[in-house]
């Protein structure tokens, strides 16, 4: 195993090698998305399929490289894996007659998150505020459903539209969205006058409250994020190493205490 910052790995973390495999990256996904047309396949699809292939060994050479220089460290990242069992999957598919297979190979698309620095630390605050979001659905799928009950025991005896369960979980789904909100609800007070004191707190709680929780968590994960990004090039800088629990406060008193340990030896040898 190669030590880690040797040439193969300089060599693939260069940006320009990285902008290369960025434009590849598109390239093959503009040549998947013209194979879905029957007129191109019929005029240039000996042409696509060669520059296919040829992309994708591209890719297959780029992985092994990683390999040999990464050696076992090349597991440990989970976008290493990610593009490990794309590429494979693809290679595979070239070489089977598995249609089903073959339509997997979009997903190197998705290589382009790996390659994109601003991709990672969306993806990386994403990670971060799943908890939290899945928290969230929980609750929104408790309060969808007693929602859909109640509407469907109210108003389903003179109302196609909250009939069923299903139909009252539909319903209220394109209310939240906001889909016709004004027409379903003047159809539903038709028969039942006082309707309103059902869906005004329904959308209060729904659309206004709950769902702006989602928004409000994936920014404070953003923010985050930075922040623990802003700590771990800091602490580069400082040449101390970064954990899980550092902060930038716990790292600038952390400064402050070598800067006044160094000022009381310099005092002690004047």
């Amino acid at each position: 195993m190669l030590r880690a910052g040797n040439k193969i790995e300089t060599f693939l973390h260069n940006n320009k090698t990285q902008d290369i495999l960025g434009v590849l990256l598109i390239l093959n996904a503009a040549v998947l998305g013209m194979e879905t047309y029957p007129n191109l396949m019929s005029s240039y699809g000996a042409y696509l399929k060669t520059l296919d292939t040829v992309i994708l060994y591209v890719f297959a050479v780029e992985l092994i490289l990683r390999l040999v220089a990464g050696g076992f460290r090349f597991f440990k990242c989970g976008w290493n894996i990610f593009d490990f069992t794309v590429i494979s999957i693809s290679i595979l598919a070239s070489a089977t007659s598995f249609s089903a297979l073959r339509t997997l190979r979009i997903l190197r698309l998705l290589r382009f998150l790996s390659i994109s620095d601003g991709m990672k630390f969306l993806i990386s605050s994403l990670g971060r505020a799943l908890p939290g979001i899945l928290n969230i659905a929980v609750i929104l799928l408790v309060m969808f459903y007693i929602s859909a009950v109640v509407a469907c025991l109210a108003f389903g005896a003179d109302n196609a539209i909250f009939s069923s369960l299903t139909r009252s979980m539909y319903t209220l789904f394109q209310l939240m969205l906001g889909d016709n909100f004004g027409e379903l609800t003047n159809t539903v007070m038709e028969t039942h006058p006082h309707a309103y004191l059902f869906f005004i707190p329904y959308m209060v709680v729904m659309s206004f409250t709950i769902l702006n929780l989602f928004f409000g968590l994936i920014v404070g994960s953003m923010q985050g994020a930075a922040e623990e990004e802003n700590t771990k090039a800091l602490a580069k800088h400082a040449g101390v190493e970064h954990d899980s629990e550092m902060t930038q406060n716990k790292l600038i008193l952390s400064e402050l205490k070598e800067l006044r340990k160094q000022i009381s030896e310099l005092k002690k040898g004047m």
